[in-house]
């Protein structure tokens, strides 16, 4: 599994979650709403990037405006000051015929659990998207975030917002793989 340590000296901690051997941690907190069927969370063993090992997330999507959220917590609470989260995520290639854009976005919590989050990324399926968060600067900030005390990192991934006239192409069964979760 990954790791989550503190460097000593100037108090700042980073994080490695690999996914080589197990879920590290990570547990499925948002489910598709909306009677859609619920998400499933696994460790897969087969696929991953760059080595194999990875978080498998699927869930079937009826609507837009429907996500699931895989976060982790952080203990102790990490200084990641100046640091960028990186996620590879993945549509499976398999999944996502007619469904053209599926939002992913990487997000932090800080202590009291005050929200932070990178900008939204389309994924293309079969392809690895590095996703990130900047910590100096989120797309989206709520007051009070203190990127000196992040207790806990997670991956959101959705159906979006309706476009002009659109209409759902569901129910997609999508399949999600996350992996290489780090701070640096």
């Amino acid at each position: 599994g990954g790791s989550a340590g503190s460097a000593d000296g100037g108090g700042f901690a980073a994080f490695s979650y690999t996914f080589d051997t197990d879920t590290s941690g990570f547990a499925l907190t948002a489910n598709v709403a909306d009677g859609g069927a619920l998400a499933t969370l696994t460790w897969d063993s087969a696929v991953g990037s760059p080595h194999p090992g990875s978080l498998k997330l699927t869930g079937t999507f009826n609507n837009f405006n429907q996500g699931m959220n895989v976060q982790v917590g952080v203990s102790p609470p990490a200084n990641l000051t100046g640091k960028m989260i990186h996620a590879l995520v993945m549509l499976d290639p398999a999944d996502a015929q007619a469904f053209g854009g599926t939002p992913v976005q990487v997000h932090a919590s800080s202590a009291g659990f005050v929200y932070a989050a990178g900008a939204e990324l389309h994924l293309s399926p079969g392809v690895w998207t590095d996703v990130t968060l900047d910590l100096g600067a989120p797309f989206y900030a709520a007051a009070g975030f203190d990127p000196t005390q992040i207790v806990q990192v997670g991956v959101n991934v959705g159906t979006g917002t309706v476009s002009d006239g659109g209409v759902f192409p569901g129910p997609e069964n999508l399949t999600f793989h996350i992996d290489s979760i780090v701070a640096e």
